[in-house]
């Protein structure tokens, strides 16, 4: 607690551990589904612009906590899963972190990329993330996606 406080301080000047707490559970988010480092900003600004316009958040890493840490998510567990970790029946943040989380997980919560995003899609044959701003590119990047198994 006392590096996240003296981090918390050399970023906003302040401690305010409600808040950083809710960095920390979008970094936790950021964690279980960027491909990369790299990428985390960029999911970091998809996460933030979904909440912004009450989208939910529909992310399979929120679904990947404690008993469930590396179960591969299908539609059975989506429907039978009716905690708030649930983030494709929720709307907003899951209630705590899904899994411990990196420095630059951190980062990108605090500090996400700018973009207009709000879905990715793994391409299959990179393992990086393909992002969409609308939900027909995000429709054409599953078909290219899957077109590469």
């Amino acid at each position: 607690k006392k590096q996240h406080e003296s981090l918390s301080k050399k970023i906003f000047g302040q401690w305010d551990e409600r808040r950083w707490y809710e960095f920390i559970i979008v970094a936790s988010v950021i964690q279980k589904e960027a491909a990369n480092a790299s990428e985390m900003p960029i999911v970091s600004s998809v996460i933030y612009n979904r909440l912004k316009i009450g989208m939910k958040l529909q992310m399979d890493g929120t679904l990947n906590y404690d008993l469930y840490s590396h179960e591969k998510i299908t539609p059975q567990r989506i429907a039978k899963d009716n905690t708030r970790y649930n983030t494709y029946k929720y709307a907003g943040l899951p209630p705590n972190a899904v899994c411990n989380v990196s420095f630059d997980a951190i980062k990108a919560a605090i500090f996400p990329k700018k973009t207009n995003y709000l879905y990715f899609v793994r391409d299959k044959s990179t393992g990086v993330h393909i992002f969409s701003s609308t939900y027909e590119a995000h429709i054409k990047a599953i078909k290219r996606s899957n077109k590469a198994k």
